[in-house]
């Protein structure tokens, strides 16, 4: 099955990032943003905590938004994926429907489709 991903540029360089309604914070790969600072986890699906390299604030661009994100950073993602889109940054922009690999962000009133 396919993943639901949209096409984000973090700190200037276009990658892959998997939009995850179940994730509460987006994660990026040190491959984009070089180390985070400071020591962080996230509790994965099955209840293991996974440790990543730290935290760091980068420059996001979304179908066409700009915004300034507080990530964890992580040393390797998925296969072609360097970023989880999580509900920090969905909620940012307004929402989304995933469909299948379909997504629709919800921009104010816009609908913006990636």
């Amino acid at each position: 099955m396919a993943l639901p991903t949209v096409d984000v540029f973090v700190e200037g360089r276009l990658t892959k990032a998997l939009v995850d309604t179940g994730c509460s914070k987006t994660i990026v790969t040190s491959r984009l943003t070089g180390f985070g600072g400071g020591r962080s986890s996230v509790v994965a699906v099955d209840g293991s905590r996974v440790h990543c390299l730290g935290q760091a604030m980068v420059s996001l661009v979304v179908v066409g938004k700009t915004l300034r994100v507080g990530c964890i950073v992580t040393e390797r993602l998925l296969d072609d994926v360097d970023m989880i889109l999580g509900m920090d940054v969905i909620e940012r922009l307004g929402g989304v429907i995933v469909r299948g690999r379909k997504v629709r962000f919800f921009c104010g009133t816009e609908k913006m489709t990636a």
